[in-house]
């Protein structure tokens, strides 16, 4: 069996960048690499496509992103065509690793599982779109993609990322692995004000503004993010 594959996509912010999103830099990629170095035991492989060649402090694979005029979010889709020759957890720079990947791991291990996204934890309060999937919406914020789905990249023509991940059919990672895979936004902000903690959390996510390098005041930030 091939080892997992954990990707992350990293270009330079430029006009097409939201403000939110012009803070990463290469010490993202690898402070990610490390959070999964920390919580998975087996053989895995760090995967980054990237606009140029950059000087990672680990073990990063890279590979070049491809693009007409200047990147931009469409670019996610790329790392798709990982999955013709690995299973991988593809997720962005801005995700706090927390606890044992090995259960998520197992899940894309199994090349017949299918496609799975978090269900879009702000989508009653931003926005109503109706999809294939019952009505549901799902947000890209971590993937759990099985060997099998490269069509998911070959397919692809520039459609807006989430748009065009809602049309396979995924199942929901907050429904298959419940309280594993949290948004910040969407669950952990909800769980302190109740005086909750991390729970079973293994990944947390962050979209929009309020990114980790913001919340180092925050113990289970600064305990796993460096």
């Amino acid at each position: 069996m091939r080892p997992v594959t954990f990707a992350t996509v990293l270009w330079e912010a430029n006009d097409s960048s939201f403000e939110f999103s012009k803070c990463y830099d290469d010490s993202w990629v690898d402070k990610l690499y490390r959070g999964f170095a920390r919580n998975y035991d087996g053989p895995f492989r760090f995967v980054c496509y990237t606009d140029r060649l950059r000087d990672f402090a680990e073990d990063v694979i890279q590979r070049p992103l491809v693009w007409e005029g200047k990147p931009d979010y469409s670019c996610c889709i790329q790392p798709f065509a990982e999955s013709l020759h690995s299973p991988m957890i593809l997720c962005g720079l801005d995700t706090i690793i927390t606890g044992d990947m090995t259960p998520l791991v197992e899940y894309v291990k199994n090349r017949w599982n299918q496609l799975a996204l978090p269900l879009d934890p702000l989508e009653s309060v931003l926005r109503r779109r109706v999809f294939c999937n019952g009505g549901r919406v799902f947000c890209n914020g971590v993937c759990l993609v099985p060997m099998g789905n490269e069509l998911i990249y070959l397919d692809h023509n520039g459609e807006n990322d989430m748009d065009w991940l809602n049309g396979f059919d995924p199942v929901a990672i907050d429904e298959k692995f419940p309280g594993q895979v949290l948004s910040y936004k969407g669950h952990i902000l909800k769980r302190a004000k109740n005086g909750e903690g991390l729970g079973d959390a293994r990944m947390i996510y962050f979209h929009g503004d309020q990114k980790p390098h913001e919340l180092l005041h925050l113990s289970w930030v600064k305990d796993n993010w460096y």
